[in-house]
């Protein structure tokens, strides 16, 4: 089972609204970050049968279609694993706006006004007589995609009102669009169509309006939480752009701040600046831990620092354990700060560096929880690592960290699960605060589409999540900047990289207590019943956002069949009476 934090699925909860208008057609709101569980309850459009893609890369199965008012969202199975944004063969999307076959570039029966190339990463505009009339970048598109790694199935959205370069006009103006999927060989031959034929597929879109979005407070719901930040400043801009980094830092109030790209920076000048910008009490100052180009910067004392794993990552980090207050905490915080290998695609040699970080950390993750080896934890101590991860190529990097699958055994030892309980680590996903968005990497000028590039992966067994965004002040409204003391332009013009805040509550979830609160009270009661009515109950009723594995962590009392049922009522019952 996949382990995401609850302030993740709650948020899509509150973003993903979803309704069936327009004879049909879906009026939904989703968030482009390769998990789709916001696409539940939208049908599929249509399905291209396996197995007849010859020679391309894409063999397209299910397609899904869906609209708001500002977005056309594409959700499309390719039946193999491959990475979207540099995949091995074309594939292109077509878009025939005006339902007219006398205009646009003829494919079957359509003539696409609009087609989104890939591994080309943009779209363009077509007429009869010109494939690509003019070019249209991601950022003239607000064209996103996920996942960022490779996967088997794809989501996208294109904004709705972007405008045609040589047309002038909105490109989805019209009540409705014929689409058709095609995927080449490498010479560029056609070897798959879906619809075959090709013959398009009409998508009426839905009309009507859905509930605002609903916007993640800056300020932390839980006051007991650890708040951490994970910010690529982009070629020391701590330093280099101060002031902006003074509104955002400011804003977020952060405990504990994962750096990376700091280079040229070293440990006194990341202190100073933080004390100019983010003053302590008493005459406190900042800790910092740096190596290379990643630092951790914590309110409290470092211990157990380092700068790489035994055997090596290959690319140096920083590794501490935070002394959090005593009078707070039961526990302590073990951070490593990581900046992976950039760029490449799947398979190659900057894929390859990657794994070895992840097969590098993963043990190192067992020798935290194991005695007797280069570095020890108490029992139970929550641990983390946050970063820039350049998660470009394969999904393997990624999923070891998350499931302990190592890949080079004979160097860094057999698989190991990383949490406390042998279980998966967990990734929360934060949502962008202000907008439907996931990703925390974007560059208009680069050829490059947003996308996911910043992580924090914990262990869930010894801490839960009270809160996670990404800060996008690019969305947000006049009268929340205002309040927070920021701009419309901080976040772009501080780094290519969005900072990723996530809440934490160290220690072991009290059991029984499901909205995380320190209590076992009624609350919980009525989420023990909505957690008994089965697997998939986000929403919840009684506690919205919610989610299947909140109800195994917090009411799984047996831990042996993964399930919540009548064999866990006896023991919650004991619990919530006290008895």
């Amino acid at each position: 089972m996949c382990k995401t934090g609850s302030s993740m699925a709650m948020a899509m909860v509150m973003l993903a609204t979803t309704g069936l208008v327009s004879g049909g057609s879906p009026l939904a709101r989703m968030v482009i970050e390769g998990v789709y569980a916001d696409w539940s309850e939208v049908p599929i459009a249509f399905v291209d049968p396996a197995n007849d893609n010859g020679n391309s890369v894409a063999d397209f199965g299910n397609v899904w279609l869906a609209n708001d008012e500002d977005y056309v969202y594409v959700r499309f199975e390719i039946g193999a694993l491959a990475n979207l944004q540099t995949v091995g063969t074309p594939l292109r999307i077509y878009f025939d706006v005006d339902r007219s076959a006398a205009t646009g570039w003829p494919i079957g029966n359509i003539g696409s006004d609009f087609v989104l190339l890939f591994p080309e990463r943009r779209g363009a505009e077509q007429t009869s007589d010109t494939f690509d009339a003019a070019d249209l970048g991601h950022a003239d598109l607000s064209l996103v995609s996920g996942p960022t790694v490779a996967g088997t199935e794809f989501e996208l959205r294109v904004r709705r009102n972007a405008v045609f370069p040589i047309r002038g006009t909105e490109i989805f103006a019209g009540p409705d669009f014929d689409i058709v999927f095609e995927g080449q060989d490498g010479g560029g031959a056609s070897q798959e169509w879906a619809p075959d034929g090709p013959v398009g597929h009409t998508y009426t879109l839905a009309t009507g309006t859905l509930p605002p979005y609903a916007t993640i407070p800056l300020d932390g719901e839980d006051p007991d939480s650890v708040r951490l930040v994970v910010y690529n400043v982009l070629n020391d801009g701590l330093v280099e752009r101060p002031e902006v980094f003074e509104r955002i830092l400011g804003a977020l109030q952060p405990d504990i701040i994962c750096f990376s790209e700091l280079a040229d920076t070293n440990e006194a000048t990341i202190a100073d600046r933080l004390e100019d910008m983010l003053p302590l009490d008493d005459g406190e100052s900042w800790h910092v831990y740096k190596s290379y180009d990643t630092a951790v910067a914590a309110r409290w004392p470092l211990s157990m620092q380092a700068g790489d794993t035994i055997p090596s990552t290959g690319n140096s980090q920083a590794m501490a354990l935070v002394d959090l207050p005593d009078a707070e905490y039961d526990v302590d915080l073990y951070v490593i700060s990581a900046h992976f290998k950039c760029c490449g695609s799947m398979g190659g040699s900057e894929d390859q560096q990657r794994q070895q970080q992840s097969d590098a950390n993963v043990n190192w993750f067992r020798d935290l929880r194991e005695p007797g080896g280069h570095v020890n934890l108490p029992i139970d101590t929550p641990f983390l690592i946050a970063g820039d991860f350049n998660m470009v190529g394969g999904p393997q990097p990624l999923d070891t960290l998350l499931d302990g699958n190592i890949i080079d055994q004979a160097t860094f030892g057999a698989d190991s699960p990383p949490d406390w309980d042998l279980s998966n680590s967990a990734d929360p996903i934060p949502l962008h605060n202000a907008g439907p968005g996931a990703y925390s990497w974007r560059n208009d000028s680069s050829s490059f589409a947003p996308g996911r590039l910043d992580f924090v992966i914990y262990t869930d067994s010894v801490m839960t999540v009270a809160g996670s965004f990404v800060l996008n002040t690019l969305d947000m409204s006049r009268e929340d900047l205002a309040a927070h003391g920021l701009q419309a332009q901080d976040t772009a013009e501080a780094s290519d990289h969005l900072p990723l805040v996530v809440d934490f509550k160290p220690g072991r979830l009290l059991p029984g207590d499901a909205d995380h609160d320190g209590d076992v009270d009624l609350d919980d009661f009525r989420v023990f019943a909505d957690c008994l009515a089965g697997p998939g109950v986000a929403p919840n009723p009684s506690l919205p956002g919610v989610t299947e594995q909140d109800c195994l962590d917090a009411f799984d009392f047996d831990e042996a069949d993964g399930d919540v049922d009548l064999q866990d009522f006896g023991v919650f019952e004991h619990v919530f009476t006290g008895g």
